[in-house]
């Protein structure tokens, strides 16, 4: 996000990752997205010892970019900046709980260790929220709260298994994904369609003039259940929100594809990014 707003005052930013899949051909999200930016904002990104040299000017044709990607070079290229921001992470803060005394297990990192029903190795003593590791989010620790609260004060038998967590990264535009990626979806060996529509055949975005990004879906192809969506365009985590309930009702992909909407809006964008299936 600070990336972005740096990018949006005019500053020369630059990418350098060392995680991020780095695919054209396979079209992975995360090289779209980095795309976007560079389309955008003529940014250069970077790959450990590879440079990839965008310089490109404002929505510059993506094929454009896509050939420079495949030009990546393989030598390590020196790089003069003014400032680095490192984003490395985070440990918990457990140190001083001196859990040892009381018996409670932790990682090797010092997240505390717990089941899918948020209990630790000792019996009632519960944890939540970041300190039990996994997505550091803050609607995480919400619904955390929801399964002690249904089961300590409800007696239920609420737990964390099949919890479908969302995420947003509020760039600009929004990423928002949730479920599997095409990737995972394949690993699995799910026998999967993928719908992919551009932002620039959204009607509301076209009126907008926000244009940029695009809708993605997976589906198993034979449930025709939503696996998931990555959605990078204006209120990306809006649109991807919608997906998301669907996919927490176990709709079939095709209720949203014949789905009323609202004209002109976001979500109509949905009717379109699932009729790209029935090619």
């Amino acid at each position: 996000m600070l990336a972005g707003a740096l990018m949006g005052m005019g500053d020369l930013t630059a990418f350098l990752t060392l995680g991020l899949e780095m695919r054209w051909n396979g079209r992975s999200v995360m090289t779209e997205v980095m795309i976007t930016f560079m389309i955008t904002y003529g940014v250069l990104g970077f790959v450990i010892g590879k440079l990839i040299e965008a310089r490109a000017k404002a929505r510059e044709d993506a094929k454009t970019i896509a050939s420079q990607l495949r030009a990546l070079e393989a030598s390590q290229r020196a790089v003069l900046q003014n400032e680095k921001l490192a984003a490395i992470g985070r440990l918990p803060n457990t140190e001083a709980l001196n859990l040892e005394a009381a018996g409670i297990r932790s990682d090797k990192n010092g997240y505390v260790q717990v089941n899918e029903r948020l209990e630790t190795n000792v019996p009632g003593v519960y944890a939540l929220g970041d300190v039990k590791g996994g997505p550091a989010f803050t609607h995480v620790s919400y619904d955390d709260f929801r399964i002690l609260r249904t089961n300590l004060l409800d007696h239920g038998s609420a737990s964390t298994q099949h919890r479908l967590v969302p995420h947003a990264i509020f760039i600009d535009p929004q990423l928002g994904r949730v479920g599997l990626t095409e990737n995972e979806a394949r690993k699995q060996g799910r026998n999967i369609r993928v719908a992919k529509l551009p932002m620039n055949s959204v009607v509301r975005a076209l009126e907008t003039g926000e244009t940029r990004g695009f809708m993605k879906a997976v589906v198993d192809a034979d449930t025709q259940h939503i696996l998931g969506c990555a959605i990078l365009g204006v209120e990306g985590g809006e649109i991807m929100t919608i997906i998301q309930v669907a996919m927490i009702g176990k709709l079939p992909y095709t209720a949203l594809k014949e789905g009323t909407f609202t004209h002109p809006t976001l979500a109509e964008g949905l009717n379109t990014l699932f009729m790209t299936l029935d090619s």
